[in-house]
């Protein structure tokens, strides 16, 4: 009886919510401008939702059909009025996400050609045909961080309101953990921490875009969520974000920072080095772990190591991560961390792709919007989430294929303002009020 009420109540605030942001998205689709770039927003983010599903996840037609269908009207946004000015546009994070994808691939293709299928290998090419097509628009019509915070939002209400047609929506509790409601929520996935980590990156997207008021629904939605999930590791991304603003806040008071058009090269700096110190934490992680460590999140850790102790440079590939669990070499579970993943998949030279890339986009970032708190709150939070879970897979298009835009987005400047209908411009703008 518990389980439908939370099931229930988790419905209805999910149907608040759609309907909240009903009048933003129609906006954004009606807007000439912005119609056929946030069609292939939702396209990416609820097809990959859909996708991700127990029903779905093993339906490669079904993926196929979204990342087409997103393709389509990336290309097709290319007839539209271009969003804004092309001068504060960078192409160098999605430059550099393209170079670390390539790297992905390449050595997935060379370590993997006699294991596995060509059709496995050339999959794989997927993610890089997303990036390179954003990267044919973005100087003309960058995403926007308003328009990405809206149609994320929207899209994380259908698995809420998919919840009173589900049959099995609850894990049972386990040595590790029992939530609030006896049990742990799943909802149509094959586990929770999946929609927790969703909830936890939408929520701080919105909430960085427009601010406490006008999250408030969104805000019961995500703890309700939480409470059902019960999820730690979302949980402690949310505290690392929320300790940053803090912090932030308290700077601000206690020190008079000269006003400046861009960061600071101490914000540049910090930025900088910040995915450094995530990656030598987690590296620390796995190379002490014990098998028990982070709910035997560390003999998975172990073994991985352990394997790829033979590629440390270059790495295994990921799809050598099922021919060693074949050989028994590795356990059933995933990798349960993005830095153990992104070595076993591309080595060292991996990790180091990943660092340049997190660095550069969080600088960029800072420099186009003029403010260090929101990339640095973003980027904290999606660092923290990879450190006990694969928060994104760059080597795959699924449900997390939109969240590297997070830190990439730009901000929405006078220009951007300028070329939008003035129904969407008041209708953005009054949600930042």
């Amino acid at each position: 009886m518990t389980h439908t009420l939370v099931e229930f109540g988790i419905a209805g605030l999910s149907l608040i919510s759609f309907f909240k942001l009903l009048p933003q998205l129609t906006a954004l689709v009606r807007d000439v401008h912005s119609r056929w770039l946030s069609l292939a927003l939702l396209t990416l983010i609820a097809g990959g939702m859909l996708g991700d599903t127990r029903a779905l996840t093993d339906v490669p037609a079904f993926k196929l059909l979204y990342a087409g269908l997103f393709l389509a009207l990336i290309f097709v946004s290319l007839t539209a009025p271009p969003l804004r000015s092309s001068t504060t546009a960078s192409l160098l994070p999605l430059f550099l996400i393209l170079v670390f994808w390539a790297w992905l691939f390449a050595v997935n293709t060379v370590q993997n050609a006699s294991s596995s299928s060509m059709g496995e290998l050339l999959i794989r090419l997927a993610p890089g045909a997303l990036w390179i097509a954003l990267l044919a628009v973005w100087r003309r019509s960058p995403i926007s961080r308003e328009m990405l915070a809206v149609v994320a939002a929207f899209a994380l209400t259908i698995p809420g309101l998919m919840l009173p047609f589900i049959g099995e929506a609850w894990r049972p509790c386990d040595d590790f953990k029992c939530g609030a409601f006896g049990g742990m929520l799943t909802g149509a996935y094959t586990s929770e921490n999946y929609l927790s980590q969703q909830v936890a990156l939408v929520l701080v997207l919105y909430l960085s875009t427009f601010g406490m008021k006008n999250s408030l629904h969104f805000l019961a939605l995500t703890a309700a969520w939480l409470l059902a999930t019960e999820s730690r590791t979302a949980q402690y991304a949310l505290i690392a974000g929320l300790a940053v603003v803090i912090l932030a806040a308290i700077g601000k008071k206690l020190f008079k920072f000269p006003r400046r058009k861009g960061p600071s090269l101490l914000a540049q700096t910090t930025l900088f080095f910040t995915p450094l110190l995530f990656i030598s934490t987690a590296s620390y992680f796995a190379l002490t772990a014990s098998p028990e460590d982070f709910s035997n999140r560390g003999s998975v850790w172990i073994s991985a190591i352990r394997v790829l102790r033979e590629e440390p440079l270059i790495g295994q590939g990921i799809d050598r991560w099922s021919y060693f669990q074949q050989l028994g070499l590795l356990p059933s579970h995933f990798p349960h961390s993005l830095y153990v993943f992104i070595a076993f998949s591309g080595g060292i030279v991996g990790l180091v792709l990943l660092f340049f890339w997190l660095s550069q986009s969080l600088i960029v970032t800072a420099k186009q919007s003029g403010g260090l708190s929101t990339p640095l709150v973003l980027g904290i939070v999606i660092m923290t989430l990879g450190l006990l879970e694969v928060v994104w897979n760059p080597i795959a298009v699924d449900g997390t294929s939109w969240i590297p835009l997070m830190i990439m987005s730009v901000s929405r400047p006078a220009p951007y303002e300028n070329t939008l209908d003035t129904d969407t411009s008041r209708n953005l703008a009054e949600l930042q009020k």
